[in-house]
């Protein structure tokens, strides 16, 4: 609310509350909320200036106005000015890996899956598998969630592969975190 209608506020102290009230109307009628007129009428609550607004016809407001303007009173009546536009809203790309890489891992994951132990059969596509996992994350910037979702596994499988193979470090002492056996071996 500009600093002269809360000056115009001020000069009414001493008339009736009939003439705030029209004052009130009027700045209503032209838009400004309740909450910003009682701020700029200082005593009142918004629903207080709700009541006064309430209490007097649109037609006796402009009266009652006219009449306090030819009495000498400046009742400025501004436009209430534009809303700010809203926020533009930056939609943030996320990276997907390419249709070749997810066909190969889609390709791989079953294989890898069936490696257990020490055993080699397998163990060249389960290698390749945890590198391609690690190229479409480091490399691509997909994240671990995204390649769960897409592959039908939980996140925390790929992190842990991550730890297995030497692609992470970690301080968990859980069972999936220990190094594949071919590769505390061959250290």
């Amino acid at each position: 609310m500009p600093e002269d209608v809360r000056l115009a506020f001020d000069s009414l102290a001493g008339e009736p509350t009939r003439a705030r009230d029209a004052y009130m109307r009027l700045l209503r009628s032209r838009g400004w909320t309740l909450k910003s007129i009682s701020e700029a009428v200082g005593d009142i609550g918004r629903e207080r200036v709700r009541q006064c607004v309430e209490s007097i016809a649109f037609t006796e407001a402009v009266e009652e106005i006219e009449r306090m303007r030819t009495s000498g009173l400046d009742l400025p009546v501004p436009e209430v000015p534009d809303a700010p536009p809203p926020p533009v809203k930056v939609v943030k790309v996320r990276p997907m890996p390419s249709d070749e890489d997810l066909q190969r891992l889609r390709e791989l994951k079953p294989l890898a899956a069936k490696v257990r132990y020490s055993h080699t059969r397998g163990r060249s596509e389960a290698e390749d598998y945890v590198a391609l996992l690690w190229k479409v994350h480091n490399v691509d910037g997909v994240s671990v969630y995204r390649l769960g979702k897409l592959l039908g596994i939980l996140p925390s499988a790929i992190e842990s592969r991550f730890v297995r193979y030497g692609y992470k470090e970690t301080n968990g002492v859980s069972s999936n975190y220990e190094p594949i056996k071919h590769r505390v071996e061959s250290a």
